[in-house]
């Protein structure tokens, strides 16, 4: 597996460990300028794709390289000739013309409910061709793609651009600086 990867989902399992749940969050990486988004306040039933149009934008504006999309999910699986379900993560990490799955077993605290492991499922990982049909929703599709004209012209682009712009602004320039923050 190649370094990115690991990365990436080292990024997702760091995101959900010591959490209840995790809403859909995308994590667009573009050289070292990142920007984490939750990706439950842009989800609108009557515009499904709305949130798709909204990593698509941050990726257009950081000049991404790769997306990260990750989500808790109940997942149904086969084992033993019963469908037993399982409290999952699923990764999802999407590069130019690559789109890749993986899903975990999230393992809990009895008393409190929080994601203390995780164990891979090795048979619900995945590629796909980002153009393709989705193994699973939600899902990236492909975020290399342009975001809509009719999204880029709504204020929702407008506020998105404008937080991320902020934050990147506020970010340190410096490695040490970036280092002393988390100290």
């Amino acid at each position: 597996m190649s370094t990115w990867l690991d990365d990436a989902l080292t990024i997702a399992q760091a995101g959900v460990l010591g959490e209840y749940d995790v809403s859909p969050t995308a994590v667009v990486l573009g050289g070292g300028r990142n920007v984490q988004i939750s990706l439950a306040g842009l989800r609108d039933e009557e515009e499904p794709e709305q949130w798709q149009d909204a990593v698509r934008a941050i990726r257009e504006e950081l000049d991404a390289e790769m997306v990260v999309l990750y989500f808790s999910a109940w997942t149904t699986i086969r084992q033993e000739d019963t469908d037993t379900a399982l409290d999952t993560l699923v990764v999802q990490v999407s590069v130019p013309g690559r789109l890749i799955f993986r899903a975990y077993e999230q393992v809990r605290t009895g008393d409190s409910g929080i994601v203390t492991c995780l164990r891979e499922l090795p048979d619900l990982g995945d590629e796909a061709d980002p153009l393709g049909d989705p193994l699973m929703k939600p899902s990236l599709g492909n975020v290399f793609e342009p975001s809509s004209d009719s999204f880029r012209s709504s204020d929702i682009y407008e506020d998105l651009i404008e937080t991320v712009s902020e934050k990147l602004r506020s970010l340190p320039s410096t490695p040490e600086e970036r280092r002393a923050i988390l100290h």
